[in-house]
Formats: structure tokens, sequence, C-alpha cells
């Protein structure tokens, strides 16, 4: 997982380092989420999210930097992305959390979620199309990363 992380990053990095179109306006979201009261700590999305955050400004992105975002935070960090990626070439988002499919949607989960039922997890995740949707407004090249952790510590999401 990690090595297909590595690559994804370095290929959208590559394109918006190397192609020249690609270089004017380029912003992107990172966000390390690792402290889940419900399920627990990740070891290291803060370290990765952190790395990833300080290449891309090496690149000459504009970085909205987060850690441990709640449900309110996370929707405020996509909407300050889609705002300031209005008019941008590139528009990236890296992501290093915990995440899950359910039902053919995947999604990312804040730090408050619970997800103690599976309507719950609808409503307290954040759906992985609506990043997408966040970065669609970009000009030139839309890239979201995932580096999540996607073991099941949800054993009700069953139900």
């Amino acid at each position: 997982m990690r090595s297909w992380t590595a690559f994804c990053l370095g290929f959208g990095l590559w394109l918006a380092l190397f192609m020249p179109s690609f270089a004017a306006s380029r912003v992107a979201l990172v966000i390390g989420n690792a402290d889940y009261p419900a399920f627990g700590r990740l070891k290291n999305p803060l370290a990765d999210a952190t790395a990833v955050a300080a290449t891309l400004e090496k690149l000459g992105f504009v970085v909205l930097s987060r850690q441990n975002l709640d449900a309110q935070g996370f929707r405020a960090a996509l909407a300050e992305l889609a705002e300031k990626s209005s008019g941008a070439k590139v528009s990236l988002v890296y992501y290093a959390g915990h995440g899950f499919e359910m039902d053919g949607t995947n999604y990312l989960v804040p730090k408050d979620a619970k997800l103690e039922k599976k309507v719950a997890a609808r409503l307290e995740a954040i759906s992985l199309d609506d990043v997408r949707e966040v970065v669609s407004s970009a000009a030139k090249l839309r890239v979201v990363i995932l580096d999540a952790c996607r073991n099941n510590p949800f054993p009700l999401l069953g139900r």
C-alpha cells in the first residue's frame, strides 16, 4: 500500500513540477488523522502527513495542513480547499487516517466518528466522492491520495 501511495504522490508531483501548464497555481490539503477516541490511535498518519506537506511546500504548493480533524473541522478544511482551488491549476488532497468502504462508497473517518451503526457511518464519515468534488474545480490536475488504514476497527458497520 505504501509503495502505491508513494508512486501516486511521486507521479502527481512530477507532473506538477515538470509540466509548464501546471506550474502557475498549486493548492493542497494534507490531513493526518491519528487520534480516534472510539478506536484508538494510529501510529503513522501524523508523520506521513507532515512529510507530504513539507514536500509539497518545497514544490511550490500552497499547503493547508491539518491534523486530527473532527467532522466539522474536516468539512471546513474541504470548504477552504474548494475556495482556494477555484482557478488553481492543480488541486491535491492527501489523507492519512482511517478509511472504509461500505456499499460501494469509500469514506474517510473524522476523529470524532463513532460508527456504531451503518446509517451513522454515512452521516459521520466523509465520502470520497465529496472529496473528489472539491478538487474538481482545478483547471488542469486533480489528485486525491489516500493513505488510509483499511483494517476494520468498526465491527458494527455490518448491521
